[in-house]
């Protein structure tokens, strides 16, 4: 559930400008992005509900509701976003209204250990043009299937949500889980994704986990250089391959007893990667809201 409001990641900290940001497009009021620059999603949502009550547009009140809906679920604020949803109709006045409701009704299933209805409330992704709108579909495929474990498809959906965005912030984010997918997995599962019938992008990713498995250093950096010539035009052939070695988990030990607590330190107020670290943040929220439901049922 990492993986999770990758297409609405945020920075927090203090005063920000307010740049170009994809994850912000819909985003227009100046007070709502403030507070979310500021971590306050809720205030944000609460500013495009007032909004929606003012107006007698019936199309401009849904999609101010939406908005609302939206940055509170981004952020797997599940409660208050659920609260938000109950205010909208089930059947919206416009089919691009339509695919934004079911892309968060999705969402409502998969926060309630329901996978399989999160796949049937999603649209078909080859029926929708907007790219934004056909991104989240495919970041939400790819979180149902991680809670069913399916890796095959879990992959497909985060490559496809790659072709989907433009935004290299995003991109690098989905990179990364897409490698944390990949490394979490046992060698031996990883192998079998091979037989897989699959396109270059996808077989790229197989082996380039398998090259970076290799124990020996020296043998481990051939294949690495190997895999770069053989996948020349690969996503991960660019930034990604070249800070590999940086995205490796140190083999550490822990002393002194039972851990009950871990801290997270991510940078949300550095400029350069500070949407990166919140999308992170927001994965992480997500995956223990995710694991306090599991633990409750």
């Amino acid at each position: 559930m990492l993986g999770s409001s990758l297409i609405s990641a945020c920075v927090g900290g203090g005063k920000v400008q307010l740049d170009d940001d994809p994850s912000l497009v819909r985003i227009t009021d100046p007070a709502a992005r403030r507070a979310l620059q500021r971590g306050n999603a809720l205030a944000a949502a609460n500013i495009y509900s007032a909004r929606a009550n003012k107006t007698g547009d019936i199309k401009q009140q849904e999609d101010y509701r939406l908005i609302a809906t939206e940055i509170l679920f981004d952020r797997a604020m599940v409660e208050p976003g659920t609260v938000k949803l109950a205010e909208l109709p089930l059947v919206m006045a416009t089919p691009e209204l339509q695919v934004r409701r079911d892309i968060v009704q999705a969402k409502v299933y998969l926060y309630s250990d329901d996978p399989e209805a999160a796949f049937l409330a999603l649209p078909d992704p080859e029926t929708v043009f907007d790219r934004t709108h056909r991104a989240r579909i495919y970041e939400t495929q790819a979180l149902a299937y991680g809670v069913l474990q399916d890796a095959d498809n879990e992959l497909l959906a985060r490559i496809e949500l790659g072709y989907a965005v433009d935004d290299p912030r995003i991109i690098e984010a989905n990179h990364l889980q897409i490698w944390r997918l990949l490394t979490s997995l046992p060698e031996s599962t990883v192998e079998a994704l091979t037989i897989n019938v699959r396109n270059d992008v996808y077989q790229g990713w197989i082996e380039l986990a398998l090259a970076n498995a290799t124990a020996d250093p020296s043998e481990r950096l051939i294949q690495l250089s190997q895999w770069r010539e053989r996948f020349s035009s690969h996503p991960a052939n660019t930034n990604f391959i070249a800070n590999l070695d940086s995205r490796q988990a140190p083999p550490s030990t822990i002393s002194g007893g039972e851990v009950n607590a871990l801290a997270v330190l991510l940078p949300l107020s550095d400029a350069r990667v500070g949407r990166v670290a919140a999308a992170i943040q927001n994965g992480i929220v997500v995956a223990h809201s995710y694991a306090a439901n599991r633990l409750q049922t």
